[in-house]
């Protein structure tokens, strides 16, 4: 789900040109659509009603480096970058329940899922582009970034049965992770020609 984001970025140019090295930092924040996840698991099972318990968050900090390219046109400047790097992910826990009337005993039975939350680290890649104003020595920015990284999940699931009950089962595999990051901030040039 749409998040928060914090990238701190540089760019180093070659000899005085309009390309060079470019290195960011990121760091987002993106609620787990608990609900959407539950929806989907109740179209595949009628016999119960479920819902979410907890809402967490994905916690994704990413270190890049690669190059860029920047189009001057006057008080504009027009930046094209594309790195790699690593992502440090910090992948949610999803809990969520349901219940099942049991006629034989006039009631509710109660379950629950919960899996834990997990940290890994995977290879990324960005694409992204700025678009800069300059005024003196600062300019104003806006920016798009494509952040993509495929973590490996090695969890805990918790499942709670009608009984009260807990079964414990190990989880791994692989889950993509993309950010459409837009960025508004301040550019400083250190040096200028």
């Amino acid at each position: 789900m749409p998040g928060m984001a914090v990238n701190i970025s540089l760019g180093i140019p070659v000899a005085h040109s309009n390309i060079g090295v470019a290195l960011m930092y990121g760091n987002y924040n993106n609620p787990f659509d608990i609900n959407s996840y539950v929806n989907n698991i109740q179209v595949s099972d009628q016999n119960k009603s479920y819902g979410p318990v907890l809402q967490d968050s994905y916690n994704e900090s990413f270190i890049m480096g690669g190059l860029f390219w920047t189009w001057p046109v006057q008080r504009l400047s027009f930046d094209a970058r594309a790195m790699v790097g690593v992502a440090i992910c910090n992948l949610p826990e999803v809990t969520y329940g349901a219940q099942q009337y049991d006629p034989t005993l006039g009631g509710y039975d109660q379950y629950q899922w919960d899996y834990a939350p997990s940290s890994t680290t995977a290879f990324a890649y960005d694409l992204g582009g700025d678009i800069r104003y300059r005024v003196r020595r600062a300019s104003i920015m806006f920016g798009v970034d494509f952040i993509h990284a495929n973590p490996m999940i090695n969890t805990t699931l918790d499942y709670t049965d009608q009984n009260n009950v807990d079964w414990y089962s190990h989880v791994s595999g692989g889950v993509s992770i993309s950010d459409i990051v837009f960025n508004l901030g301040i550019a400083y040039q250190i040096n200028s020609r």
